[in-house]
């Protein structure tokens, strides 16, 4: 694999407990670090094997108004069966305008009965971290050349996006992490054609899809300008 351009930074939100693989209860205890967000209020979700949601919260940052912070909050849920495949995701969303910006996640196993087995993790790297352009850059000429450092949960592709700020797709690429495989560290690159009429507020979105739950695995972006 190519040499990293960067240093990553830390993981936007961060989900401690439970960690992936996790087998969980209802109601069950949910602890990580996000944030900054608007209002300092993140959304829970937990999605079924087939897509359907089965539960959503939402919490309070343990944090001053416009830091990020820590988090900690229970979830209940019902499901049919014995045992059920579920993601649970935290959503991030920007202090400029409630618009989501971030989102984490890990694929649980939901239990309706018996002991659950809880896992702990420790926070890492950024998964998708955008190192250019740099949050706030102009992007003109209508393409938006975008590299980055991080990792896929698996095969990929990456999907990279050109957005409005309230998330009207301008203009969409695909790319890979140059690594070794899923779970290893390494550089992606994409050039996004877009168009816009005149200068605007945009984001620069990146996520990847998961292939076993309907919905994101995990999604980062940056504010922009947009330029002709």
């Amino acid at each position: 694999p190519p040499p990293l351009p960067g240093r990553p930074p830390g993981e936007v939100v961060f989900i401690q407990r439970p960690a992936a693989g996790s087998q969980v209860v209802s109601p069950f205890r949910i602890v990580g670090r996000a944030g900054p967000t608007w209002n300092g209020q993140l959304r829970l979700r937990l999605i079924g094997e087939d897509g359907r949601t089965i539960s959503t919260t939402t919490t309070t940052l343990l944090a001053n108004p416009g830091n990020a912070g820590l988090f900690s909050t229970t979830m209940e849920f019902s499901i049919p069966g014995l045992a059920e495949a579920a993601r649970l995701e935290v959503l991030n969303f920007s202090r400029l305008d409630g618009e989501m910006d971030h989102l984490g996640s890990v694929h649980l196993t939901l239990l309706s009965e018996g002991n659950g087995v809880t896992y702990l993790t420790v926070r890492g790297p950024e998964q998708l971290a955008i190192l250019s352009p740099d949050p706030w850059d102009s992007v003109q000429g209508g393409i938006a050349r975008v590299e980055g450092i991080g990792w896929s949960q698996g095969p990929g592709p990456l999907v990279v996006e050109v957005q409005t700020r309230h998330g009207e797709v301008l203009g969409r690429a695909e790319t890979h992490v140059q690594s070794a495989g899923p779970g290893q560290m390494g550089p992606f690159q994409a050039a996004v054609p877009y168009s816009v009429a005149a200068k605007t507020r945009g984001r620069i979105v990146i996520y990847e899809m998961d292939t076993a739950i309907p919905g994101y695995l995990h999604y980062s972006s940056i504010p922009v300008t947009l330029e002709p």
